[in-house]
């Protein structure tokens, strides 16, 4: 019975409101508490009026890397299920999925993509190939400044120069602009889909001086401050009041960081200053590193600033033209914050190696800095761990749903519904009143659920959520969760998410029978999506 009420509750829906337009936008790395309406201190005017106007989630998950979760966006599932995840295995792309825009565009809709693509799937080469009427396509993602490899409409763009003030996600909200300006002129009479995919936060750190500027001395107080008072601002903002505080991991290293003290020492020196690569009290750093440190965090605070300029420059041209309330606005991150340090020298790409000149300005396009993993930790508040783990600071993304016509929940309010961005495609098909049964007989049926119930207020089933990475792994089935990692020796750890959403209390030891459940449904979960994405071995 209450499948048929919630049947027809989106049927109505969709008779009131017709085909909304659809503005997907996502960040790189940025953490769970980095925008201002989720704790931070950050200036993000523009995502914070969205959430005042919407609804924030404070249980989504993404895949807790970039490709992995950009890849379950344009194709609707897990990217193990479709081989689309190389660091769990050599798998084959499968040539049953669908692409996101090819789906839309069946349903109606124009579709445009401005930014980053770093997608892995069959027909996905780039956002050009996956079938959007308009894109602008960034698929390097080193050189903010100077972008070696971006393609407009599948043909590729010159390099600029440094004296070209050129800035990659200025670009992304540029192209996005003309994109629906465009629209506006030759197709109004038509519903879109726009997926506007930032660079920014993600490494190396670099933004324009006068958005580093408005920074300067906000994280003189350190680490330790900051991550304490960006908790305190979520408990006063209405986030759960179970949530708890996780307390620091000093042992947690970035794979991709110096591992011996030797190591650190030649870093440092090919840096030109003394990084700090664990957890460390902010009290027993020099002077020298205190400076240093908070000079990183600045330019994080610029990008994600300048990120939230972008998105208001587009939200104004859709107010401008009338049609804001009639589009589905959402806003969120790929994955958590990333504790990666960058290694100078190392040979990314065939034709770029990070390179940096400790005498040039810090965040300009001559240097190469990243977080770390303290910095990395404060941005996760309140979380555990960052991007690539499947903990909780890996895997929990902000998202923000902003649609006064769709959304009977209050304005300015929460949902603790579960949610995986496995959960777009079904949502964005149905509230444009098409099937959401896969084109491909061979396909599948989506494992994601649509939110538009979560919009009114109600539950949806699931039975779970399951995630791998590397050699990370998690599976959410109703309160509980079991997570494991390469750095803990891949031994299951138990945690009851109502209760401890911060993963604190192991209770592997006074629950054993439950974890032995929730690990074989994993294991049978597993075996099925390596099976369907062509995996093998383990």
């Amino acid at each position: 019975m209450k499948k048929w009420i919630i049947l027809l509750l989106l049927a109505c829906i969709q008779l009131a409101v017709g085909k909304p337009n659809i503005l997907l936008v996502i960040a790189d790395d940025m953490g769970f508490s980095d925008l201002g309406c989720y704790g931070g201190e950050i200036r993000t005017p523009n995502i914070d009026q969205l959430a005042t106007e919407g609804v924030r989630f404070t249980q989504f998950y993404n895949c807790a890397r970039c490709w992995p979760t950009r890849s379950s966006i344009m194709t609707g599932y897990y990217a193990v299920q479709t081989g689309a995840d190389p660091n769990s295995g050599p798998g084959n792309y499968v040539k049953w999925t669908t692409p996101l825009p090819q789906l839309m565009n069946a349903a109606g809709y124009r579709t445009y993509h401005s930014g980053k693509w770093h997608v892995q799937a069959t027909d996905c080469n780039s956002a050009n190939s996956a079938g959007f009427d308009r894109a602008y396509d960034e698929a390097q993602g080193w050189l903010y400044y100077t972008p070696f490899y971006h393609a407009l409409d599948g043909k590729m763009l010159p390099q600029p120069k440094p004296e070209d003030g050129y800035f990659m996600d200025r670009a992304i909200g540029n192209y996005m602009l003309e994109f629906l300006n465009e629209h506006y002129e030759q197709h109004a009479d038509q519903p879109f889909f726009a997926y506007m995919s930032f660079l920014g936060p993600h490494y190396p750190l670099k933004a324009p001086k006068e958005y580093v500027d408005k920074y300067d001395g906000v994280y003189d107080e350190g680490w330790d401050v900051v991550r304490k008072r960006r908790f305190e601002k979520q408990q006063t903002l209405g986030f759960p009041k179970e949530w708890t505080l996780s307390a620091p991991e000093p042992y947690v290293v970035s794979p991709h960081s110096p591992q011996t003290d030797e190591a650190r020492v030649a870093q440092n020196e090919k840096m030109g200053f003394e990084d700090v690569y664990q957890y460390t009290p902010w009290e027993a750093l020099s002077a020298k590193q205190k400076k240093e440190q908070a000079d990183k965090m600045e330019i994080h605070a610029a990008m994600v600033d300048h990120l939230d300029h972008q998105v208001g420059r587009v939200i104004s041209l859709l107010e401008e033209k009338g049609q804001l309330d009639n589009t589905i606005v959402l806003f969120l991150s790929d994955n958590g914050a990333d504790c990666t340090q960058m290694l100078p020298g190392v040979q990314m790409k065939k034709e770029l190696a990070f390179h940096h000149d400790n005498s040039a300005r810090w965040g300009s396009e001559n240097t190469a800095l990243a977080l770390g993993p303290v910095w990395a930790g404060v941005c996760n508040t309140p979380f555990r761990r960052h991007k690539i783990w499947t903990h909780e600071g890996g895997v929990s993304t902000p998202l923000i749903v902003r649609w006064p016509k769709g959304l009977t929940l209050k304005p300015g309010g929460f949902t603790s519904v579960p949610g995986h961005v496995i959960d777009f495609i079904p949502t964005f098909l149905q509230a444009a009143g098409a099937s959401v049964k896969p084109p491909a007989a061979e396909a599948p049926p989506f494992p994601g659920k649509s939110l538009l119930p979560v919009f009114q207020g109600l539950e949806i089933p699931r039975d779970f959520i399951y995630f791998k990475h590397v050699d990370n792994r998690a599976f959410i089935s109703g309160k509980w969760k079991i997570v494991s990692s390469g750095i803990d020796n891949n031994e299951w750890e138990l945690f009851d998410l109502e209760e401890d959403r911060t993963e604190m209390n192991n209770l592997r030891s006074s629950n054993f029978e439950t974890l032995r459940e929730l690990v074989l449904e994993w294991e049978n979960t597993d075996a099925l999506f390596r099976k369907q994405g062509g995996y093998s071995g383990n």
